[in-house]
């Protein structure tokens, strides 16, 4: 069982990755546990509702995709991602996690994030951490963005919210990626 009793979260590592990435058992976890916990923290930055909470999840999980390609070229991206995909149950996961310790949820996301951060400039190379961390929160501001805050069934509202903005310069700052108006 993984942290708080759930199974799957960061639980395997192939000793091949472990042997190719200059990672502690720990710290691997750490890092395949983040982008779940970034999805499920980014779908609840703010209230969005049920529909919102669904076309948010639906985002997240193409976007961790289709950006994952986008940084083909960082075998830690490739790894992490690989280990999402063949662990199967990313999808439940991020549920799981969204629904429970709602109050807990983005602060710990935070500290992972802020101790992911930590772990790569340790231990891996500036491109990879840079990937790594770019990849993880554009994802997250695709999620925000995909359903509107406020407003009537979907009409007006915001685009990103006060909240979910927090949570996007947080996770920036966790990142220590300067945000654009420095």
């Amino acid at each position: 069982m993984g942290a708080r009793g759930h199974r799957g979260i960061g639980h395997s590592i192939s000793k091949t990755m472990h042997e190719e990435l200059p990672f502690s058992p720990v710290e691997w976890a750490i890092l395949t546990e983040l982008p779940i916990r970034i999805l499920a923290a980014s779908m609840r930055a703010d209230d969005t509702g049920e529909l919102g909470l669904l076309l948010q999840q639906a985002k997240g999980l193409t976007e961790l995709s289709s950006r994952a390609n986008e940084y083909a070229s960082s075998p830690l991206v490739q790894q992490v991602f690989e280990h999402y995909k063949s662990s199967g149950d990313g999808e439940a996961q991020t549920l799981q996690l969204s629904e429970q310790w709602i109050e807990r949820l983005l602060p710990d996301t935070l500290q992972r994030a802020q101790q992911a951060t930590e772990i790569l400039t340790s231990s891996a190379t500036a491109e990879d951490a840079a990937a790594y961390k770019l990849w993880l929160l554009e994802t997250a501001t695709a999620v925000c963005v995909a359903s509107r805050t406020g407003g009537f069934l979907g009409i007006g509202g915001e685009r990103i919210s006060e909240k979910e903005q927090a949570f996007l310069d947080e996770l920036a700052a966790a990142f220590e990626i300067p945000s654009s108006d420095e």
